[in-house]
C-alpha cells in the first residue's frame, strides 16, 4: 500500500511542482501520515494537525497564500519548510466519509485552477483505489489462511465462512477486486462473481484455464501463461498488467496478481486476485498527456519535443535516412495581442498549429516550445532537397491571413531549417543550427525561411563579437552622443541639435553606429543604448541650461523596441525633469519603418502620449520608407526630415529635386515644418533657401562633435554664417 501512495505522491509533486505531498489517515480520533513525500519534516504534532483530516470536505481546499489564513503562525509556516500554499482532497471509501487526505504544500503562494483541482481529485481517487485494492487482498489472504485451519468446529466455520463470503463480494464491487484458484492437479479454476462482471460472462457458468486466457490478445496471453510456469517451477508467485477483451469486446486493463500454494514442497494450487485497473490506465494516461502537452493548441511541449527529436535521430543513425528540424517563430503576434487582445492571439496560435500539423505523416512531430515558437520534426528523407518542399509548404501556409472575429489578421512566420546529418550529428547541435538559420530569417526582413550553412555560423559568430563588444562600451560607459546643428536657412538662428550616437573603440576612437547597426535588432541592446543616449543627452542638456547656452532643443532618435516599450513618455519625463529640463527642450526622432511596424492606432496612440506630454515629433528619413499620405494626416507629427540621399547631386539631378520640392510643398500645406539632412555645399544650400525650405543640417555647418565643443560652437556660429552668405552671395 505504501508502496502505492509513494508512487502517487512523487507523480503528484512532478505534476504540480510542489515540494511537499502528504496522504494524513485519522484513526480512533487519532491523525497518522502514511506516507509524506518532498520536504524532510519532522512527522510531530504540528505536522500532523497541519494536515488534519477530520478538517477535509468534499472538494479539494486551496489556501494560495498561508500567511493569509488561519495558519499564519503555524510552526510549518512561520518555520521549518515556511509552506504558503497549501492543496487538498478527502480520501473517501465512500461518499460522506472522509478516512483522510492527499495534500500539496509548496514555498511559494500560487493559484490553483480548476483544471489542476481535477488532476489532484483523480490522483486522490487512484490512491483510494489502491487502499481498497489492498483490503481486499488483505481479506483475501484471510480468507485464504482460514482454509488450512482444518475443519474444526465446521458448522461455525461455514457461517462464518458464509459471511467473509458476503463480506468479500461487497468488497470485490467496491474495488474492482475478484479472487480466482486454479487447482494445478485437477486443472479446475474457480473466479470469483467480480471476475465473472470484469470479464462480461454470467455468473456461474463453466470455466477452463484456456478460456480464461482466451480473453487477453494473443502476445499477453503468452506472457500470462509463462509467469503462471514461472510462479509454479519456483514456488513463488507473479505480477503483470495486461490488457483484457471482455466477452462482450469491451478493451479493459487488469492488474493480475498470483501465488503458489506448496504442500509437501509441490506447488498444488495457484491462489490469487484479479482487479479492474482500467480507470487508473485511463487516470494516468491524461495526466501522462497533460504533463507532455501544449494546453492551448494540444502539440507536444518541450519535454515530449525533446524526447520526439532523440528517438528520430536514433532512428535516422540505424537506417541511414534524414531527419529534418524546423524552428518557427510567429512573426508581431505581440502585436496581434496588443491590439486585438490575447483571446485573439490564442486563436491565431491555434490556426497556425493546425496549419502546422496538416499533411504531416504519424512519425513527424510539431510541438509547440513556448509563446510564439513551434518546432517540426520531419523524418524519412534520403536527400537534403527533399526537405526544400515541405519547408516551402509550411511557409506558404503560416503566412496566409487568419480570420479571427471578422477580422483577417496577418501573423507571418519566420523558419529555420537545419538537416540531420548533414549539418549536425547530435540534437543539442541541431537545435543550435536550426535557430541560427531562424535567425538568419528574422534578419533577413521576416515571413521567410532559411536553411543552416556554415556561412550562417560565420556571421552568427561575428554578431555575437558586435553584441559583445557593444555591451562592453555601453557598461565602460564609451558610448555618448555627438551633436550636428539644425540651422535656420533663412536666418542662420540654431534651433536646436540632433544627437547621434557614437561609441568610443579603445584602439581606434570614435566610430558612428554603421559598424553595429545589426545591435539594434537585439531588443535588449537597443533598450540599452537607448537608455544610455536618453541619460546622457538630457545630462549634456542640463548643463547648457545650467550655463545659460541656447542650444534650442535637442532630438533623440528611438529605436523599434524603445517605440514598442511600454512607459516611453514617463522615462522621457524623467529623464528631462531629473536635469531641471522641460519636455520642450525635447524632440523625439522616429522612422517611418518604426511607426509602420506597429498597428497604426497603435503607433498614433503613443506619439499623441508624446504630444500631449509637450515633446516634438519628427519624422526622419521621410521618403524612404512606406508611409503614405494618409499616415500623415492620422499621426501626430511635428516636422518633416528629407533624408539625405536626397540630397546628393542636386541642384543637377531632376528626380532628387523634384522629390525635395514635393515635401517641402506638402509639409506646407499641412503645416509642418521640414529639415533637411546631409547639407553639404554651398549650392545645395542656395538651392534649398530657393526653393524656402526652413531648416537644414549637415556637414556644411558642422559635422557632429562630442558635447564638450558644442558651447564653443554657439560663440563663434554666427562668424560663419556670415562667411556662408558672403560665399552664397558671390556664387
Amino acid at each position: 500500500m505504501k508502496d502505492a501512495l509513494d508512487r502517487i505522491g512523487a507523480f503528484a509533486r512532478d505534476v504540480f511542482d510542489v515540494p511537499l505531498a502528504v496522504a494524513g489517515f485519522l484513526d480512533y480520533q487519532r491523525i497518522w501520515l502514511s506516507s509524506r513525500w518532498g520536504v524532510d519534516v519532522d512527522p510531530s504534532p504540528p505536522l500532523s494537525t497541519f494536515f488534519d483530516p477530520a478538517a477535509a470536505t468534499q472538494q479539494v481546499q486551496t489556501i494560495e497564500d498561508l500567511r493569509q489564513s488561519r495558519f499564519a503562525d503555524h510552526p510549518l509556516v512561520t518555520g521549518g519548510p515556511r509552506l504558503r500554499f497549501y492543496a487538498g482532497v478527502p480520501l473517501e471509501l465512500k461518499p460522506g466519509f472522509p478516512m483522510g487526505n492527499l495534500s500539496l504544500a509548496g514555498p511559494e503562494p500560487r493559484g490553483f485552477g480548476e483544471r489542476e483541482a481535477v488532476q489532484l481529485q483523480r490522483l486522490a481517487a487512484m490512491a483510494v483505489d489502491a487502499l481498497r485494492s489492498q483490503r481486499a487482498s488483505a481479506r483475501l489472504e484471510v480468507e485464504i489462511r482460514r482454509r488450512r485451519l482444518g475443519r474444526v468446529d465446521l458448522w461455525r466455520q461455514r457461517r462464518q465462512l458464509r459471511r467473509q463470503h458476503v463480506m468479500i463480494d461487497l468488497t470485490e464491487r467496491m474495488a474492482h477486486v475478484g479472487g480466482w484458484d486454479l487447482d494445478l492437479q485437477t486443472g479446475s479454476l474457480f473466479w470469483s462473481d467480480e471476475i465473472y462482471r470484469i470479464s462480461e460472462v454470467p455468473i456461474g457458468r463453466a470455466i477452463t484455464t484456456d478460456f480464461a486466457l482466451s480473453f487477453y490478445p494473443g502476445e499477453e496471453r503468452g506472457k500470462i501463461a509463462a509467469a503462471i510456469d514461472r510462479a509454479v517451477a519456483s514456488l513463488g508467485s507473479f505480477d503483470i498488467q495486461t490488457p483484457l477483451v471482455t466477452a462482450n469486446n469491451t478493451r479493459r486493463w487488469v492488474h493480475i496478481r498470483g501465488e503458489a500454494e506448496v504442500v509437501g514442497g509441490v506447488a498444488t494450487r495457484l491462489i490469487g486476485v484479479l482487479q479492474d485497473i482500467t480507470s487508473h490506465k485511463a487516470s494516468e494516461a491524461q495526466l501522462w498527456h497533460v504533463a507532455n502537452h501544449d494546453t492551448l493548441t494540444n502539440l507536444p511541449n518541450r519535454a515530449l519535443f525533446h524526447d520526439r527529436l532523440a528517438k528520430a535521430l536514433q532512428y535516422a543513425e540505424r537506417h541511414g535516412c534524414i531527419v529534418a528540424l524546423f524552428l518557427v517563430n510567429l512573426d508581431r503576434l505581440k502585436d496581434i495581442n496588443d491590439s486585438f487582445g490575447h483571446d485573439a492571439g490564442d486563436a491565431v496560435l491555434r490556426a497556425q498549429a493546425l496549419r502546422l500539423n496538416e499533411g504531416l505523416r504519424a512519425s513527424d512531430t510539431v510541438a509547440r516550445l513556448g509563446g510564439d515558437e513551434f518546432a517540426v520534426i520531419l523524418t524519412g528523407f534520403q536527400q537534403p532537397h527533399d526537405v526544400d518542399q515541405p519547408l516551402g509548404r509550411l511557409l506558404a501556409a503560416l503566412n496566409a491571413p487568419v480570420e479571427v472575429g471578422g477580422h483577417l489578421l496577418i501573423c507571418h512566420a519566420s523558419i529555420g531549417a537545419a538537416v540531420f546529418p548533414d549539418h549536425e550529428r547530435d540534437a543539442a547541435a541541431l537545435l543550435k543550427a536550426a535557430d541560427l538559420a531562424l535567425y538568419r530569417a528574422k534578419t533577413g526582413g521576416r515571413a521567410r525561411a532559411a536553411m543552416f550553412s556554415p556561412a550562417i555560423r560565420l556571421e552568427r559568430d561575428h554578431q555575437m563579437t558586435i553584441l559583445a563588444t557593444v555591451r562592453s562600451a555601453v557598461a565602460d560607459g564609451r558610448v555618448e552622443p555627438f551633436y550636428q546643428p539644425i540651422i535656420s536657412l533663412k536666418t542662420g538662428v540654431i534651433h536646436g541639435f540632433e544627437a547621434l550616437l557614437r561609441w568610443r573603440d579603445p584602439t581606434s576612437g570614435f566610430q558612428p553606429p554603421g559598424s553595429i547597426m545589426s545591435v539594434f535588432d537585439d531588443p535588449d541592446l537597443s533598450l540599452m543604448l537607448g537608455d544610455c543616449m536618453v541619460e546622457r543627452a538630457t545630462a549634456d542638456m542640463g548643463r547648457w541650461h545650467a550655463a545659460g547656452l541656447p542650444f534650442g532643443r535637442v532630438g533623440l532618435n528611438v529605436s523599434e523596441f524603445e517605440f514598442r516599450r511600454t512607459g516611453l513618455v514617463t522615462r522621457l519625463r524623467q529623464a528631462v525633469e531629473a536635469h531641471g529640463l522641460k519636455t520642450s527642450h525635447l524632440v523625439i526622432e522616429v522612422t517611418e519603418t518604426v511607426l509602420l511596424s506597429k498597428d497604426i492606432a497603435v503607433a498614433e496612440a503613443v506619439l499623441q502620449g508624446l504630444r500631449d506630454a509637450g515633446i516634438t515629433i519628427a519624422l526622419d528619413d521621410f521618403g524612404t520608407g512606406h508611409a503614405s499620405l494618409s499616415h500623415l494626416q492620422q499621426i501626430p507629427v511635428d516636422l518633416l526630415k528629407v533624408d539625405h540621399s536626397f540630397m546628393r547631386d542636386i541642384p543637377a539631378r531632376h528626380d532628387n529635386v523634384a522629390i525635395v520640392s514635393a515635401v517641402i510643398g506638402l509639409a506646407e500645406s499641412l503645416g509642418l515644418d521640414v529639415v533637411a539632412e546631409g547639407i553639404e555645399t554651398a549650392e545645395q544650400l542656395r538651392f534649398l533657401r530657393t526653393l524656402g525650405c526652413p531648416r537644414g543640417q549637415g556637414f556644411l555647418f558642422q559635422p557632429a562633435m562630442p558635447a564638450s565643443e558644442v558651447p564653443a560652437f554657439l560663440a563663434a556660429w554666427p562668424r560663419r554664417w556670415e562667411a556662408l552668405m558672403r560665399i552664397e552671395a558671390a556664387a
